[in-house]
């Protein structure tokens, strides 16, 4: 028998497992261009791909009809990479006036690279049915330009009637963005008040561009990104620029940073320690790196 304390916990479960799936939300990449029409024709829209964007189907308000085999294509919105490549699903709504009609799709990139063939499929007679494809997964990592997508519809049989479509769509996971990798922070140049920074950023984390890359430092270990930031422009790739304003003879701790509109990263940080800015009489320190230096004395 269940007591109060028992529904509170239910009820709290049914919370917690809402608002985790909540977190999942696919995008949607919908027909935002007509590309050919070949033998479909277009009924209760302007265009084709107008007739069939509908986040929903709308079961014959609009639609694209052929009454014999034939091909058109339109490209799709652009989608942001998810990362992934599982859940990449071709959903079209159609309708035939008589049983035996026989379509497949077909994803391209760049209007020419064919990414994935469906299955054949059916209409049903007389009633609005919908079909769905899920890509392979070996398939959908061929993609690598999510903004560049198109969708043939190819009808090989309408058995002597015809075929509709009135909703296509491509839904891929929700894209999974992270701030920038950088990495190999290098310091060379190194004297008494300067030295020249550097660092690779190696990725953009899914979400370019990298609007903003630097170098950071203190005299302490545990550099963050607010500790004398220095921007050295954008982008991916090595960067290296001159750092003054440094303290003689310190051990200054330094890392390379990036930035994306995701967040910011830091890398890994090093150190070295500046020469001093007034030598012996009888010494003479010079060629400091990262972690030594030459120094000439004499016995006069």
């Amino acid at each position: 028998m269940l007591n109060r304390n028992n529904y509170i916990y239910i009820a709290l479960i049914t919370v917690v497992c809402l608002s985790a799936n909540a977190l999942a939300v696919p995008q949607y990449a919908r027909p935002n261009g007509t590309v050919s029409t070949g033998t479909w024709t277009v009924s209760g829209a302007v265009t084709h791909h107008e007739a069939i964007d509908e986040i929903s189907a709308n079961n014959g308000t609009d639609y694209v009809e052929t009454t014999v085999a034939g091909t058109m294509e339109v490209n799709l919105s652009g989608v942001s990479d998810p990362g992934v490549h599982d859940s990449h699903t071709i959903r079209l709504t159609v309708y035939s006036g008589k049983n035996g009609g026989q379509f497949y799709v077909e994803l391209y990139q760049d209007g020419s690279t064919l990414i994935a063939t469906s299955t054949t499929f059916s209409p049903s007679r007389n009633t609005w049915v919908t079909r769905t494809y899920t890509l392979p997964t070996g398939n959908a990592a061929n993609i690598s330009n999510y903004s560049t997508l198109s969708l043939r519809i190819v009808c090989t049989s309408t058995a002597n009637n015809y075929i509709q479509v009135t909703m296509a769509e491509l839904e891929i996971p929700e894209a999974s963005f992270s701030p920038p990798t950088i990495i190999n922070p290098s310091v060379s140049g190194i004297g008494a008040t300067s030295a020249t920074f550097g660092a690779d950023v190696t990725s953009d984390g899914g979400d370019p561009p990298v609007s903003d890359r630097g170098t950071v430092w203190k005299t302490s270990p545990g550099v963050t990104a607010t500790d004398a930031p220095a921007s050295q422009g954008s982008g991916l790739g090595s960067y290296f620029h001159l750092r003054t304003g440094l303290p003689p003879k310190t051990i200054i701790y330094y890392a390379g940073y990036a930035t994306n509109s995701t967040g910011t990263t830091v890398s890994s940080e090093d150190s070295f320690r500046t020469e001093p800015d007034t030598q012996e009489p009888t010494a003479f320190i010079d060629n400091a790196g990262a972690s030594d230096m030459r120094i000439n004395w004499s016995n006069t």
